[in-house]
């Protein structure tokens, strides 16, 4: 029987949020199985250590500690949050999985209305809450896909869901490995790649075949309604905002034509 699996990553600066973040999840309407926080040894964005005891502190103190798995691993940049998933034996291909970010506390329908469309497509399809169109070029407009809709690129900061089995063994191709330092990805040409996570999952699937698409349109969560205030879970060290994430995104993709991956 598949498992349901929630799977998210976070950055020293962010550990305050933890605690938020498995509320929140305690709050949805349809549990998960699992919830993997992937938790690396040192943050190469900041280039500051995590501390691990501290994050197995507050899984402990959790009403979902039992659930809860914490799995040391490399840092990848923000693809952390589902990557290294490849490798955990836990995880069978006919699991779902339910990527989130650690700065968002969300409405409790969030997992239910994922798994819901997730289901009613016989699993053939990725879903998302919000969905972009890729950018053609610098300083493009930020078109959002509609309810119900084909879409290109999934944003996990609104949640999305995927099969296990739409990541191959040719996922590792579109994440960089043995990295130390932000130097070593310039080097690289993956400076834009490193922080894309979004894009970079979207386009892997878009090379698979897969179709993502915007949950249908409800009366209980929607794009607008799909996160819940919470004034203590802070975007401490963000990157975000829109010019900027389009900008990036559109440097990224020419990264990739560089490696021959799109």
């Amino acid at each position: 029987m598949s498992k349901i699996i929630v799977s998210f990553t976070s950055i020293p600066s962010r550990i305050t949020n933890i605690h938020l973040i498995l509320n929140s999840i305690a709050e949805q309407t349809y549990q998960p199985d699992i919830i993997i926080i992937h938790y690396p040894k040192k943050c190469i964005r900041l280039n500051i250590d995590y501390d691990i005891e501290a994050l197995r502190a507050i899984v402990k103190s959790s009403s979902l500690r039992d659930k809860v798995i914490v799995n040391e691993c490399d840092d990848y940049g923000p693809i952390t949050k589902i990557y290294p998933i490849v490798n955990m034996s836990i995880i069978k291909p006919d699991d779902i999985i339910i990527v989130i970010d650690d700065d968002n506390c969300y409405n409790k329908y969030l997992f239910e209305y994922l798994i819901s469309n997730f289901l009613k497509y016989n699993r053939r399809f990725a879903f998302c809450v919000s969905g972009v169109l890729y950018p053609k070029k610098l300083m493009s407009p930020y078109y959002c896909s509609a309810n119900g809709t084909v879409t290109e690129i999934m944003e996990a900061a609104y949640g999305y869901i995927i099969s296990r089995s739409f990541l191959q063994d040719d996922f590792s191709k579109w994440v960089l490995h043995n990295v130390r330092s932000i130097e070593d990805i310039r080097s690289k040409n993956w400076s834009d790649t490193f922080l894309s996570d979004d894009l970079v999952v979207s386009r892997y699937l878009w090379s698979k075949g897969i179709t993502k698409s915007v949950i249908e349109l409800n009366e209980k969560i929607v794009k607008d309604t799909c996160f819940i205030e919470n004034e203590d879970c802070k975007r401490v060290d963000s990157l975000y905002t829109l010019e900027h994430n389009l900008d990036k995104y559109f440097r990224a993709q020419l990264e990739l034509r560089d490696a021959k991956l799109i």
